[in-house]
């Protein structure tokens, strides 16, 4: 199972993210865990990584750090992975990991095809981040890191078994039915 849950900033996706995963856990039975990609580099990290800890504090998951490198992530079958989130996976292997992400050939490879293939054995939620939509137009190197993420999130909503967009705290189906 794989679904992709986005929104802008402060959209509430997160929360939904979570409680998906809660509910999806208890159908499957299995472990609950949280895949964290941000990378803890100054304040405003800090303050947001406390904040998600404290949010998820006695729901039962189990946080894994994986801020690039999605492939190394081993849990047992039938789990459920909260992966949050795409876009601080990708700009971590854009432009810390060695430039492990510079294409649409390099995301398939570092991203969307360990994040399917994780989801062939497990219930996969991905967080991502609404992109495209503010009409600006950036430098050169921002521009490839949106579209490269529009492009992931494209990949991993037509794999999908739902896609969930947060709107103001309010999920709303895109593909599929809500699930909780």
């Amino acid at each position: 199972m794989l679904y992709v849950v986005t929104g802008g900033a402060c959209s509430g996706k997160s929360e939904y993210a979570e409680r998906l995963a809660m509910s999806k856990r208890t159908e499957l039975g299995g472990g609950l865990y949280y895949i964290a990609t941000m990378r803890a580099e100054d304040n405003e990290s800090l303050e947001r990584i406390a904040s998600h800890r404290q949010r998820r504090r006695g729901k039962g998951f189990e946080t894994i750090e994986c801020p690039y490198d999605i492939s190394s992530v081993k849990i047992e079958k039938n789990s459920v992975l909260l992966i949050e989130c795409m876009s601080n996976l990708l700009a971590n292997e854009m432009f810390i990991e060695k430039n492990m992400v510079s294409d649409k050939k390099d995301a398939i490879e570092h991203i969307t095809e360990p994040i399917i293939a994780l989801s062939q054995y497990n219930c996969v939620i991905a967080v991502t981040n609404e992109v495209f939509s503010d009409g600006m137009s950036y430098d050169t190197m921002s521009m490839k890191y949106i579209e490269l993420l529009g492009f992931i999130n494209s990949e991993l909503s037509a794999y999908s078994d739902g896609v969930f967009e947060a709107v103001c705290s309010v999920p709303i189906a895109i593909k599929g039915e809500l699930q909780c």
